[in-house]
């Protein structure tokens, strides 16, 4: 049988499914809960509670612990006023040049998303995590 290697990921790939995988394995990080209602611009330099700080403040440390502990973070986004394109865009595809992954699976045994208020983001981060695949040439 012939290895498939994967170029992209789909909704499906990045989708949270309630017991999909064992809640010991997992770690839950609501953007509600641990950093901010109202998620805002990219920069810091644009205004409060940007992607920048969240990644500083939040997801830096969780990301650590994840590794560390070989588990997973469900990044949950609803329970928000709502996001930004460059909020989306950069806790999507910035994912890649934050943290210097190599690899898709790599990407996926990290992270997944939990958006059922917001279910419109999913497709909008797979085109951003599929555009940064292609522009760091990421198998």
């Amino acid at each position: 049988m012939k290895n498939i290697i994967k170029s992209s990921i789909t909704v499906d790939d990045i989708s949270y499914i309630e017991n999909k995988e064992s809640l010991d394995q997992l770690i839950h990080l609501s953007i509600n809960e641990k950093f901010s209602h109202t998620p805002g611009p990219r920069y810091k330099k644009q205004g409060p509670n940007s992607a920048e700080e969240f990644f500083s403040e939040v997801l830096d440390d969780t990301v650590e612990l994840a590794r560390n502990k070989n588990k997973k973070i469900i990044i949950d986004c609803d329970n928000v006023d709502g996001y930004m394109v460059s909020f989306v865009e950069e806790i999507s595809g910035g994912l890649f040049r934050q943290y210097h992954l190599k690899s898709i699976d790599e990407f996926l045994n990290l992270f997944t998303y939990k958006a059922i208020q917001f279910s419109w983001v999913l497709p909008k981060f797979v085109n951003h995590i599929n555009n940064e695949i292609k522009r760091l040439k990421i198998v």
